[in-house]
Formats: structure tokens, C-alpha cells, sequence
């Protein structure tokens, strides 16, 4: 067997060279770069397997394999990219790539690459050569189980109607006609570290899958396919002996931990029919996996949901204002502190899974993108031409695939100093000395719906109420309980022009806690109480031309 390897660069070429020269599998390997001819170097060097870099296709990936693959059929094309041309990537494979390999190249993610394509090989060629009538039945079966991976995987994600698909399972592997019932389980990836085990590991995601594969031998018409890279899970079909699937999926989770280090756990949905019920089984199958407790001794396997894990049990606007007065101070011990306490208020409770990391990961964004932007307008001609910092706030799981407190809380804080100084650099040109007046204001501006007092206010900027409240007073020439009223009144007054809020609701909303005390405060500054006023411009609303 020959080997062409054609790599974007010469030191990736030599990467992957070391790698494939360990494999005994060739009888030649030589390399090629971009810039020289492929048909030509295909016909001196007559290799079988060829190692494509995604680069040499440039904008027309799919005609580009189409070309290769039906000029030169006895080759097998292997497609190399990076993660963010996984899109490319695909429409290789279907272009007719016989398989990829992701980079930063890996020795079991080669060897299994490669050992693929030499299963598709043999199997071209015994069957273009009709005096050939038998196929090794390792090799038959490493195949069958590779097509019947691919329609599975469709089988629970595709959106229309799956009998298609079915159909052409049973056409293929016709033992799928038999089977009646089907339980699914799924990994979720969000606790599965692919760069750590890339990197660190030496385990990519396919060869992860394919070691769960080997080891689930025992298991009766059972398959793990990995679905990583397009659908963030790898997916376990089980047939036979459905009531002791869990200690089976349970000793799966400990023999892949004992070999690799990786905690895994898998989400088991219920036995259902087969093929007609099987996406509910595996959307069943979802659920349960994101529903295990990080910070506990983990079950390996889930079959049901703590209804604790649904909600949030803590208030993020507390959260929110500490986090947001540490940035206005900018200082690193302060933004520390509140991560610490952050970190301390998420874990309070002992409990904390999947769904609830991802929707802290959602509000924490949130919160971070309504800081920058009420800069950007404050400070338009500052900001302009200037991008976002970068989102540094990761996952936090270590490369065993378990939950971090430690991650979590260096993320936090990382993420909470950029922005700092982003929004520090912003606001530069107008800031005051130490006391950070514009900060005060810009605070209260944040903040004016919750319930602020002076004392609170100053507290969080480390000076003493009545200092703040005189420095205040100074720069902007009014206190700053008649700013707070002034802020919370103006959003009270585009409130009232909806006669469906009640007045009630508008006071809470607007920050005033007692609806007779806002009443008061409005009746002061317009003369008028909050129901006469929402009459008054209801009237003018609908008056009319002619008597206005």
C-alpha cells in the first residue's frame, strides 16, 4: 500500500508522517505540497490512500472530490481541516472523501481514519473484481456497522418522515427488520473536554466512540456513534436485553474512565417502538442527560429528572449589581471578590446540572452584552470602530470532563477584568478622580428599577454615604435620591401611555416598592397623580384633529 500525503505546510506534513509510518500499513509514503501537481504526483507515486488538506478544494469543496473521486477511483481521498471547516468537511464526504481527519493530528485518530479507509478499500475492490466472491467476515462486518451507524444517526435527527431512512437500514442490514424495540442514550458534549483530549489526551471524539464500541462487545446489537461534531452528543442504540441495558451503560461509563480518565453520563431513555418511537426515546434520552448533578458523586447513568434542576434557585439581579459596581471600579480585588461570592451563591445550594450551566452561561452574556452596549451609546464617538472584548467566561470542566469550581470562578473573573477595562477605557475621558462620580451615575442609571438607597450606593464604591452624597451633589448639581426619581419617573411616564399596566405594577417595575409613595413622588414633580396623567394623555391621544 502507497501513501500520498499533501499537507498545507511541510511541518504538518512530517506530523502526520511520524504517525503513519508507525502503523505498518504502507509499503511507500512520500509528500507533496499545494503548489505542485496532483494528477501528476497520483501517477508516479500510483498511491491508494491520498491525505487531502481541506485548503487544496478552496471555494468548490464538493466538485473538487467529485472530480478526484470519479477520475481516480482506486484511490481513497482522506480529508484534513481544522474544526471551523467542518462545513467543507462535509461537503467532502459527500463530494465521495472516504473519510477526515480533524487537526491537531492525534495517533489514534489517524490509525482509526486510516484503518476505515482500508476496510473501504478492500471492499471496492473485491467488489470491482467479480472472480472474488467472499469478504472477510471481520471486514463485512466493520462495514455494515459503519453504514448502519450513519442511518441511525439520521434515524433520531432527521425532522421528516424517518421510514425512508428505515428502509434503507433494513435494506442494508436486514437482522434491523426484526428488532421491535430500541432504548437510546445520549452523552451530552458539554462536559466533554475535545481540545483537553486532543491535546493532552491523545483521544479524539471518533476514537472515543470507537472505544466504546469495542467495549460494548458484550452488549447484544448495541452501537455508540459519534455525533460531536455536527449535533454536540454521541448517540447509543440498544436492541436486545433492554431491562439490563443500565448496568450494562454503567459498566461502559467505568471501563472508559478506568482506560482514558474521562467521567461520563449517559442519559437512558425508556424501551420504545422501533422505529416509530425511537426519536422519543433518544429526545427523552437528551433530556436525562443534561440533568445530572456536576457537583455531586454522579450517577453513570440517568433515567429521570430531579425537578430541581428546572429552575434557578437564586436572583441574578442581586448577583448582577455587585458584579456590575466591581467593574465600574475597575479594581482587581473587588472583581475578584464578587466572582468569589458569585461562584459561592451558584454552588450554595449543592446542586447545579447541565441545563442550569448553560442557562447561567445565557443571562451571564446577557448581562455582560447590556454593560458594553449602555457604554457604547454613552461614549459613541469613543467606541467607534472599537469591537467587543472577546468572551473568555468557558466552560468550566477540567479535562477529565467534570465539573470545576476553580475554572469556573478563573473564567468569571478573566472575563469580568477585560470588560472592566474596556469599559474603563470607554468612559476614560469623562471619568472623575478617585471617587468615580461617573461611575456612581452610570451605576444608578443600571440599577434605578431595584431597590437603591445611598447607603447601599455607597457602600458598593467604599466611601461613606454622606461624602458620596455631597461629591454627587457637586458634580451634577442635583442628589441622588432626585436622579433616582428622575430616571425611575421618566420610564413610569412611557409606562402610563399603556392603559393594560396597572399603576401598581408600574411603581414595582420602576423601582418604587409602596404604589402610594410613588403616587406622591409623581404628584410632586408633574403636578399632576400618576391615573390624572394617564387620562390626560390618553385624551390628547385620541382627541380629534380639529380640537387640537
Amino acid at each position: 500500500m502507497n501513501l500520498l500525503i499533501m499537507e498545507k505546510s511541510e511541518a504538518l506534513a512530517k506530523e502526520f508522517y511520524k504517525i503513519a509510518i508507525k502503523s505498518n500499513l504502507f509499503h511507500h509514503i512520500c509528500y507533496c505540497d499545494l503548489d505542485e501537481d496532483l494528477s501528476l504526483k497520483i501517477q508516479n507515486e500510483n498511491p491508494q490512500f491520498i491525505i487531502l488538506p481541506i485548503e487544496y478544494t478552496k471555494n468548490d469543496t464538493y466538485q473538487v472530490l467529485r472530480t478526484l473521486t470519479s477520475h481516480y477511483k482506486e484511490c481513497i481521498f482522506l480529508i484534513t481541516g481544522n474544526m471551523t471547516d467542518y462545513p467543507r468537511i462535509l461537503e467532502a464526504l459527500k463530494g465521495g472523501a472516504g473519510n477526515f481527519i480533524l487537526r491537531p493530528f492525534t495517533q489514534i485518530s489517524i490509525y482509526t481514519a486510516l484503518r476505515n479507509a482500508l476496510y473501504l478499500l478492500n471492499f471496492q475492490s473485491i467488489k470491482n473484481d467479480e472472480e472474488s466472491k467472499t469478504l472477510e467476515q471481520n471486514d463485512r462486518t466493520e462495514l455494515v456497522r459503519i453504514r448502519a451507524e450513519k442511518l441511525l444517526f439520521s434515524l433520531i435527527n432527521t425532522k421528516n418522515d424517518p421510514l425512508h431512512i428505515y428502509r434503507d437500514l433494513c435494506s442494508f442490514c436486514p437482522e434491523y427488520a426484526y428488532y421491535e424495540q430500541c432504548r437510546v442514550g445520549i452523552i451530552a458534549a458539554e462536559h466533554l473536554p475535545l481540545d483537553t483530549m486532543q491535546d493532552n489526551k491523545g483521544i479524539s471524539s471518533s476514537a472515543l466512540t470507537r472505544l466504546m464500541n469495542d467495549l460494548m462487545g458484550s452488549v447484544p446489537a448495541g452501537f455508540a456513534i459519534s455525533g460531536l461534531k455536527s449535533s454536540g452528543e454521541i448517540s447509543l442504540f440498544f436492541f436486545r436485553d433492554l431491562p439490563n441495558i443500565e448496568l450494562q451503560c454503567h459498566r461502559l461509563c467505568q471501563e472508559v474512565y478506568r482506560v482514558t480518565g474521562i467521567s461520563l453520563h449517559i442519559g437512558l431513555g425508556p424501551a420504545m417502538n422501533f422505529p416509530n418511537d425511537v426519536q422519543e426515546s433518544a429526545n427523552i434520552a437528551r433530556m436525562y442527560s443534561k440533568s445530572y448533578n456536576l457537583l455531586g458523586e454522579s450517577p453513570s447513568t440517568i433515567t429521570s429528572c430531579d425537578p430541581r434542576y428546572s429552575t434557578l434557585p437564586y436572583d441574578f439581579s442581586a448577583l448582577e449589581q455587585d458584579l456590575y459596581a466591581a467593574l465600574l471600579m475597575g479594581n482587581v480585588s473587588s472583581i475578584r471578590r464578587c466572582a468569589h461570592n458569585f461562584c459561592d451563591t451558584l454552588l450554595e445550594y449543592g446542586y447545579l446540572c447541565i441545563r442550569q450551566m448553560e442557562r447561567i452561561r445565557l443571562i451571564y452574556h446577557g448581562m455582560r452584552t447590556s454593560w458594553i452596549e449602555s457604554f457604547r451609546v454613552l461614549y459613541a464617538e469613543i467606541s467607534r470602530g472599537l469591537y467587543s472584548p472577546a468572551f473568555v467566561f468557558h466552560p468550566p470542566y477540567d479535562s477529565n470532563g467534570t465539573f470545576s469550581r476553580e475554572l469556573l470562578e478563573i473564567g468569571l473573573i478573566e472575563d469580568l477584568t477585560q470588560v472592566s477595562r474596556f469599559i474603563l477605557h470607554l468612559s476614560s475621558p469623562s471619568r472623575l478622580d478617585k471617587n468615580y462620580l461617573q461611575s456612581v451615575k452610570e451605576y444608578i442609571h443600571h440599577n434605578y428599577t431595584q431597590d437603591l438607597t445611598q447607603k447601599q450606593i455607597a457602600k458598593q464604591f467604599n466611601v461613606t454615604p454622606n461624602y458620596l452624597s455631597a461629591a454627587f451633589k457637586k458634580k451634577f448639581g442635583t442628589t441622588m435620591l432626585n436622579y433616582i426619581h428622575e430616571l425611575r419617573l421618566r420610564q413610569a411616564k412611557k409606562m402610563l401611555e399603556n392603559p393594560d399596566i396597572s399603576i401598581i405594577d408600574i411603581s414595582h417595575a420602576v423601582g418604587f416598592a409602596d404604589a402610594k409613595y410613588f403616587s406622591r413622588i409623581f404628584r410632586q414633580r408633574e403636578n399632576l397623580s400618576p391615573r390624572e396623567y394617564r387620562k390626560k394623555i390618553l385624551h390628547e391621544r385620541n382627541a380629534p384633529l380639529d380640537s387640537l
